[in-house]
């Protein structure tokens, strides 16, 4: 391989990765593989790509060298990237069971991360319910979407018996274990703490007698009145009351064109 075609080769990856993540931001790909907030730091790299792109491409011209040892380890990884594109990949799934929440409000993760530093820290006290940056509105539906699904999804599970009887909407993909008895299913999300790699299932137990026709991953519109159940946790075996929703509607929908949610 003579030096020239080295240069071409590596020039050709560099711009491959370059335009990889212009599309990624360019038509909202990004959302599919990592937090929002990430993205000023995809931007950084694709702007640090296009330079050096630029002046890999007058060194190709100008002054072909010999080199470009390793240039495989770029080549296999950009082999893989159209496999990466689909929500709910799995390829990028790191978990294929579910964990629901349940029990004493959480706590942020930054509070936790002080908490194990100092221990002095004084413990968070729980919010009564409703108090959650007034998201959840006194009365009428609860309608859990893209945007306030981490937010809800933690009240409703913290303060399971406040909201019983009121009317929720979630839409999800039919999750099911040896764990649900006939006639009940999850509606879940994928949550995606940074990237796609490390989402987790999450969701509420949905009652419903359409339940056995509904096929597992398919993506539904659940509408019912909140109940609660107990349920035993499957990691840390602590059995807690969790919000149930008695469906009295399910609807089939397709593949959204938004799949994760986002802890805030």
């Amino acid at each position: 391989m003579n030096a020239r075609f080295k240069e071409i080769a590596w020039f050709a990856i560099l711009a491959g990765y370059t335009g990889y993540f212009f599309y990624l931001i360019a038509f909202d790909k990004l959302q599919d593989l990592m937090h929002p907030r990430m993205t000023p730091f995809v931007v950084v790299g694709l702007v640090g790509l296009a330079v050096f792109t630029l002046f890999q491409g007058r060194r190709m011209i100008r002054r072909p060298q010999e080199g470009r040892k390793g240039m495989l380890l770029f080549v296999v990884p950009f082999a893989i990237l159209p496999l990466t594109l689909g929500a709910n990949s799995s390829v990028l799934s790191a978990n294929g069971s579910i964990s629901l929440g349940g029990g004493p409000a959480p706590i942020d993760l930054t509070t936790k991360l002080q908490a194990s530093v100092n221990p002095f820290l004084p413990t968070p006290k729980e919010k009564p319910a409703g108090v959650k940056n007034g998201i959840i509105p006194a009365a009428g539906p609860i309608v859990l979407d893209e945007k306030n699904y981490y937010v809800v999804y933690n009240e409703l599970y913290a303060h399971p018996d406040a909201y019983a009887g009121r009317t929720v909407r979630v839409t999800g993909f039919v999750y099911r274990d040896s764990t649900e008895p006939a006639g009940q299913f999850i509606a879940a999300r994928e949550m995606m703490w940074c990237c796609a790699a490390d989402a987790v299932e999450i969701g509420f137990i949905a009652d419903a007698k359409s339940a056995p026709s509904l096929a597992r991953d398919e993506w539904v519109s659940v509408e019912g009145l909140l109940s609660t159940t107990s349920y035993v946790n499957q990691y840390t075996r602590l059995r807690s009351t969790v919000p149930l929703i008695e469906v009295s509607r399910v609807a089939r929908l397709g593949h959204p064109d938004f799949a994760f949610v986002y802890p805030k």
